[in-house]
């Protein structure tokens, strides 16, 4: 099971961090329509507007749960140094999940709000 750690380790750290990242650029407005970064669908690419409206949906979800992410991540890796490895691993695998979970979300939010756009 120690075998997992470190591929679950590295999927839940990059999903939370660029989670609180990507949250944080949306909401200071730094974040430009753009085929690299972002909540890149047939939806949010349309126009400028249903790309800013489609984000601004989405940033409070991937804030929380990059966040939490973060949080599980960390609480794993001392869970995990402190004691058994069954505990700590399922944390981080805990954390991968919420950060997977929380981007679905939020892709599904910004779709959503970038359809309401006329």
């Amino acid at each position: 099971m120690d075998a997992a750690l470190p591929g679950l380790l590295s999927v839940a750290l990059v999903l939370g961090t660029v989670s609180v990242l990507l949250a944080r650029a949306i909401e200071a407005d730094r974040l430009p329509r753009n085929r690299l970064v972002g909540i890149r669908t047939r939806d949010t690419l349309r126009s400028d507007a249903a790309w800013l409206a489609g984000h601004r949906a989405a940033a409070a979800t991937l804030r929380q749960s990059g966040a939490a992410a973060l949080v599980l991540t960390a609480l794993g890796i001392v869970v995990r140094v402190a004691g058994p490895v069954g505990p700590g691993v399922a944390l981080v695998g805990a954390a991968a999940l919420v950060g997977l979970c929380g981007l679905l979300v939020a892709t599904l939010k910004a779709v959503g709000a970038a359809r309401r756009v006329p």
